[in-house]
């Protein structure tokens, strides 16, 4: 069937910190996270070639729990920023330390052209991720542990047509990963992989 298509999404959460009957509220479970993708593709008589992109971006807070001996949450503890976390405090939604941050890029092809009565399939996907852990409160814009996965898919056959009910397809597939750690602690080794 011939024609077009054309998708869009578009997210966006926030949450402050959840509370319980014992704990009222529980500092730092709170939570940002936006997410969008976007597909369009094109269907003919030759084949079709479709492209979808994505990204979530989430960033969420790490409860430690540590309190004092009234048993008011402290925030920062450890430091020499540490105290009693105030009302304010367990209502704002800002991300406080520590928190991590996961990113997820994705970007995919999918085509099929036809060849007389043969046909070409070709399918390359490219995805970004990446993780952040942010725990000193004297540097709060400092990642700890940065984890940075870079990957590169592939797959893409030849499909002959049907011959006496038998199928045949020659062709190749793959893989493609870098991982490379930008912080001091490194949650994976670094890294390259080449996969054929």
């Amino acid at each position: 069937m011939n024609g077009t298509n054309f998708s869009a999404y578009g997210s966006r959460k926030s949450a402050g910190d959840y509370q319980n009957k014992n704990d009222g509220y529980v500092l730092n479970s709170r939570f940002n996270e936006t997410d969008f993708g976007l597909s369009a593709g094109v269907n003919r008589g030759w084949g079709y070639s479709h492209l979808a992109v994505s990204n979530f971006d989430q960033h969420t807070g790490i409860i430690e729990g540590d309190r004092n001996d009234e048993g008011a949450f402290l925030l920062f503890p450890g430091s020499p920023l540490e105290r009693v976390a105030t009302s304010e405090d367990l209502k704002s939604k800002n991300i406080l330390v520590p928190n991590q941050r996961i990113r997820h890029f994705k970007l995919v092809t999918d085509n099929s052209f036809s060849i007389g009565k043969n046909r070409l399939s070709a399918v390359v996907g490219f995805q970004h991720n990446q993780r952040q852990e942010f725990g000193d409160p004297e540097m709060p814009e400092s990642a700890e542990a940065w984890f940075d996965l870079k990957t590169i898919t592939y797959n893409a056959g030849f499909h002959f047509k049907e011959k006496n009910e038998w199928t045949t397809t020659l062709g190749v597939s793959g893989m493609s990963q870098t991982n490379t750690n930008k912080g001091e602690e490194a949650i994976i080794p670094n890294y390259d992989l080449l996969d054929a």
